[in-house]
């Protein structure tokens, strides 16, 4: 029983670590993504204008 727990321990662990790693991702892709449109916003007011 206590071996079990412990392995569930891990797994939760694990889990959690590739979460973590997934919100720095997320957070890098959207400021990737707002910088892009910022320059594309700007490219187009340009040539509109």
């Amino acid at each position: 029983m206590q071996h079990n727990i412990h392995m569930q321990d891990q797994v939760t662990n694990r889990i959690e670590l590739i979460m973590g790693d997934q919100r720095l991702w997320m957070r890098r892709i959207l400021e990737d993504l707002m910088t892009f449109s910022l320059i594309t916003a700007m490219l187009a007011v340009g040539i509109v204008w």
